[in-house]
């Protein structure tokens, strides 16, 4: 993997930011010259889901790379919160579509088994995880699929849980890093424990 090491305010804009970021502001928060990932992961004025939303994004970041890391952090995030029988299902799943993602099952048994997992664990929490897999398999869906995963770590156990999300794609941009390269992944649930404390 080859990943580019920065990106210009062209190609930030190139991938159509909302509304709240036009090309004024973005120039204003870059500046003049290209940026790194480390410079995107240390920008205190961008929340922690925009972050995950450029940098899953980032020129040159393998597609196969991305679906890979989705489902380590779903799979990673289902065995530490919900080891319930449940979720072993969900876990199956998970496994069964990295299988998929590396060539060694059709898209049609990915689909078939995805189906009898949803049917079989009925919670429509693990079908969330269950869909981010899912998600995976379709061609050019790897950065939404980054992106949704945060979204629901997110909302499940609130944003110190996307620190190590944020960290993860940055180590692969900078270090052209795949996924099996990181460190093992750490996630913070402290806001979480404490609420439910």
């Amino acid at each position: 993997m080859h990943t580019q090491k920065t990106i210009t305010v062209d190609e930030i804009m190139a991938l159509k930011p909302c509304r709240s970021y036009p090309r004024a502001y973005i120039e204003e928060m870059v500046g003049s010259q290209p940026i790194t990932a480390e410079a995107v992961r240390l920008y205190r004025d961008l929340s922690p889901m925009n972050k995950i939303w450029l940098l899953s994004q980032w020129p040159g970041l393998d597609e196969m790379e991305l679906r890979l890391l989705a489902i380590r952090w779903a799979d990673r995030i289902v065995k530490d919160r919900a080891p319930d029988a449940g979720n072993r299902l969900a876990v199956y799943w998970i496994t069964e579509a990295e299988r998929y993602t590396q060539g060694e099952i059709s898209a049609h048994s990915a689909y078939v088994i995805y189906c009898s997992t949803c049917r079989i664990s009925g919670i429509q929490y693990l079908s969330a995880w269950a869909r981010i897999a899912l998600e995976c398999t379709c061609p050019g869906a790897s950065w939404p699929v980054v992106f949704y995963i945060a979204e629901l770590a997110e909302e499940a156990y609130g944003e110190p849980v996307l620190d190590q999300m944020i960290e993860d794609l940055t180590t692969m941009i900078e270090d052209d890093a795949a996924p099996e390269d990181l460190p093992e992944c750490r996630f913070d649930y402290s806001k979480e424990d404490k609420d439910n404390g």
